[in-house]
């Protein structure tokens, strides 16, 4: 579902231009940044019913966990080393595929914070 913006908003993020803009939800007070799309990246894709997920399954999880939790104890063998870093690198392009993270706009944000910090930043 895409929802629409009050014409506020519209208002607002067409004179704040490609730059993030926060907004707030007045039932909860919580605050939310809207960035355009191609800053953001890809959406994320919703799961179809029935769809396989492109191999990864609730085992291989659990036997990652289980890798992850002997190796913090320090009793993992060299060959379940290599693969809790092949499960590892499936979880990875699973989350890639599904939950991307928006890298681009973060590195935005992060420049435009640093900006600020190096001229001083806004003390309001």
């Amino acid at each position: 579902m895409i929802a629409k913006l009050s014409d506020d908003i519209a208002s607002e993020l067409e004179r704040n231009g490609d730059r993030p803009l926060a907004v707030e939800n007045p039932r909860t007070n919580k605050l939310y940044v809207l960035l355009p799309m191609d800053r953001y990246g890809r959406p994320v894709e919703t799961p179809v019913e029935g769809r396989p997920n492109d191999a990864w399954d609730e085992s291989k999880n659990a036997r990652r966990v289980e890798l992850i939790r002997r190796d913090v104890l320090g009793q993992l063998a060299n060959w379940e080393i290599e693969e809790l870093k092949e499960l590892q690198a499936e979880i990875d392009a699973h989350l890639e595929r599904v939950a991307p993270l928006p890298w681009k706009a973060l590195q935005e944000i992060h420049s435009e914070l640093l900006k600020k910090a190096l001229a001083g930043g806004d003390r309001t």
